[in-house]
Parts: structure tokens; C-alpha cells; sequence
């Protein structure tokens, strides 16, 4: 799994300017409110991030300075073959002195192979998400991450809104889950299209006299118009029925949605749901940033 090794963060919100060289495995943020640790989870989730649009305002500048740009920069290490290519990102690689705590430009013996993420906001408010290096940013050469090694690395957020992992949709774990077989997401987005066309086609052979009225007055002025019409009916549209995977969320035996349990529950069963992905399947192993780990628990979930 990539591993964060650098992180600098420039004018973004309540940081002038951020260096940090984070530790190996777990590392906990701690300080008093409003001193800026949701703000490092939120600039490293928005450049490592694998959504295609964000949208800044002037007050994400630091003091709303939109003169001086954004910068963040998440650089990261333990890259797979993929992140490693050298056909791919031959100029970008780097290298990280885990003594030191610092970046070279340059790979290099005893050094840990690096990538380094970039996010740029400037006054137009557009996002622009490449790799950095030195070398070439001297070169005039940028690129960003292939789309697929994007998806790949892009973070899991544990939050407030925990239960967005508890439903199919893009980026949560439960998808995450799914993602590990395509033929399967492909199969029940048919199955679930067979069965909505078929509800519609019943919905279609039910007289109904809800809009008996409009529908007489339609063939009433169509044929004054001359359009010819043939035995209108009210039926459901068929682009109504776009339901897929990303509409479903997990339930109870009762049919109550998971979302509506308790924070807490929701939070450990999110982050639950996350490690055993790891330990079943490597390759889905992910950045998980918590924002405030022990909210919504109580004191014996706490331990």
C-alpha cells in the first residue's frame, strides 16, 4: 500500500505553511479545536483525492489572500510496479531519505522511490492536479497520474458522514469491494435493469384513472390540432429507471438503512469493513485518514 513520507501544504485555509514527515503506520493528530487537523486530513484527501472536480472559494486561501496560490504536495512511497514505472513516470520518480526525513529530485542508492502529488488553486478557483518534480518542472514536462493508479491509491475518509461507506457509491469502501470484481457490479446492474423495465412494463398494463381528465383533454385538442395520438396513457418514463449498483445501501433484516444506526456503529463497522479488505486483498489496501477517531463512541468502544 502507498505510504505517505512528505507532505507540505502552502495557503490553504488556516495554514500559512505546512512540512511534515509522518511515521510509519498510525499517526494521531492532537490539538485544541480550530488549530488545523481536520484542515491537513482535508488537503491530503483533496491532492491524493480520485474525484475529477472540487470546488474552491476565496475563503480556502489563507486569510482569504487569493493572491497567494494553494499548494499542496502529498509525496508518496512503498509505490507499487505500476507507480514505479519508469515508461510512465520515469522524471517524476524521486528519491526519500528516511533518516533524514528529506526529499531528493533523484532516486537513489539507499533512498526510498518516490512520487510526489501536486495540487494548485489559483485565483480562478480551477484545481489542477499533477506530479512534481525539479527536474521536471525545469523540463517544462507535467502529466498527472493515470486515471486507473489515481483510483488505486486515492484515500478512504472516515468522518461525520461514515455512512456513505455503508452504500455502493463511488469511492466507498463497499464499492472498493465490488470494484474487486467488474463481472459481478456488470451482472447486477442487468439484473436490476431487467427488473425495473419489468415493473414498468406491469405499471403499464394498470388502467388508472389519476389522470383520466388530462388524458381526455389531450385527445380532445390533438385532434383538433389533426396529431394523431393512438390510445394515450399515462405511463412512468423510461429514463426514470437508471437505478443501478450506486443506489443501493445496506439494510437490515427489517429494512431500516445501516445509515440510520448510531455513529459510532457506523464508524466501526466502516472502518471494520476497510481492514478486512486489507487483509483479504492487498492490493485494495488504502490511505484511511479519521477525522476525530473518537467521536460517537462510547467509553468500551473507545479501548
Amino acid at each position: 500500500m502507498p505510504a505517505i513520507k512528505f507532505i507540505e501544504i502552502k495557503n490553504f485555509r488556516g495554514i500559512r505553511q505546512l512540512s511534515w514527515a509522518p511515521a510509519t503506520g498510525i499517526n494521531c493528530l492532537i490539538g485544541p479545536g480550530d488549530s488545523g487537523k481536520s484542515t491537513i486530513l482535508t488537503a491530503i484527501d483533496f491532492c491524493v483525492t480520485a474525484r475529477r472536480h472540487l470546488q474552491f472559494s476565496d475563503s480556502d486561501f489563507y486569510n482569504a489572500d487569493i493572491t497567494q496560490e494553494i499548494c499542496i504536495q502529498v509525496t508518496l512511497g512503498d509505490l507499487s510496479n505500476e507507480l514505479q514505472s519508469l515508461e510512465n513516470y520515469a522524471v517524476f520518480l524521486r528519491g526519500f531519505n528516511a533518516s533524514q526525513r528529506s526529499i531528493e529530485d533523484e532516486p537513489g542508492v539507499g533512498l526510498i522511490t518516490v512520487l510526489t502529488l501536486q495540487l494548485v488553486v489559483k485565483r480562478d478557483l480551477e484545481p489542477i492536479w499533477t506530479l512534481f518534480s525539479t527536474r521536471a518542472q525545469t523540463a517544462d514536462h507535467e502529466r498527472n497520474l493515470k486515471w486507473a493508479d489515481r483510483l488505486a491509491i486515492s484515500p478512504i475518509r472516515l468522518g461525520s458522514d461514515a455512512a456513505f461507506h455503508l452504500g455502493w457509491r463511488r469511492g466507498s469502501v463497499l464499492n472498493s469491494i465490488g470494484d474487486s470484481d467488474a463481472s459481478q457490479n456488470a451482472q447486477a446492474n442487468s439484473q436490476i435493469t431487467d427488473v425495473l423495465r419489468s415493473a414498468r412494463e406491469g405499471l403499464a398494463k394498470t388502467p388508472s384513472t389519476i389522470f383520466a381528465s388530462a388524458i381526455e383533454r389531450v385527445v380532445t385538442v390533438s385532434n383538433e390540432m389533426g396529431i394523431v395520438i393512438e390510445k394515450p396513457t399515462a405511463s412512468v418514463e423510461s429514463k426514470a429507471f437508471t437505478v443501478q449498483t450506486n443506489s443501493f445501501a445496506l439494510h437490515n433484516g427489517s429494512g431500516v438503512p445501516l445509515s440510520n444506526y448510531g455513529l459510532g456503529s457506523i464508524r466501526l463497522l466502516s472502518t471494520g469493513l476497510q481492514k478486512s479488505m486489507e487483509a483479504r486483498v492487498p492490493e485494495f489496501a488504502r490511505i484511511v485518514l479519521i477525522d476525530e477517531i473518537e467521536h460517537g463512541l462510547e467509553p468500551h468502544r473507545l479501548v
